[in-house]
């Protein structure tokens, strides 16, 4: 079994933010590694965690294609153990109301409908806890350049 978290902007998935301002806050995090473009995972000795940066439609949906990361963000999906007493759950669910807090976003669990972080205007981004040093292995790879409308506003219609 596995528990998801979803870090939106509303219900509506109404606005996006530049795909590079994401990957700043998740490169920055202790025990994540960058797997693509868009896409991370826990590094060794830390709880199975896999986190999804995607562009989505009204609705939510959104596809991820390797190789490719979106323009801009519009959810990030964390997904993480339920076995051995979800050990992973607690530390993935403060990632995830980290990242909701840095762009005034919420945590939604989508399996009960359950707002675990309501939106509210975009804070300073709250430190890290402290964890020693992790051994990458796995290089990151670069984010493309990001383009389109200023950081914060909403993405024009039908653009994902």
């Amino acid at each position: 079994m596995y528990w998801y978290l979803t870090v939106r902007s509303d219900d509506h998935y109404g606005a996006s933010v530049p795909t590079a301002e994401v990957t700043a806050l998740l490169d920055a995090e202790p025990g994540l590694l960058r797997t693509d473009l868009a896409c991370y995972r826990q590094a060794e000795g830390h709880p199975w965690l896999q986190i999804v940066l995607a562009a989505c439609d009204a609705g939510g949906n959104y596809a991820v294609q390797p190789g490719r990361a979106p323009q801009r963000v519009g959810v990030v999906e964390l997904i993480c153990s339920a076995a051995d007493g979800s050990p992973g759950y607690d530390p993935a669910l403060a990632l995830a109301r980290r990242l909701a807090a840095a762009f005034g976003w919420e945590v939604l669990d989508p399996d009960t409908d359950e707002l675990l972080h309501p939106a509210a205007p975009a804070t300073a981004v709250p430190a890290a806890p402290t964890a020693p040093p992790v051994s990458r292995t796995a290089a990151p790879r670069p984010a493309p350049a990001a383009a389109g409308t200023p950081s914060g506003s909403a993405a024009p219609a039908g653009t994902p």
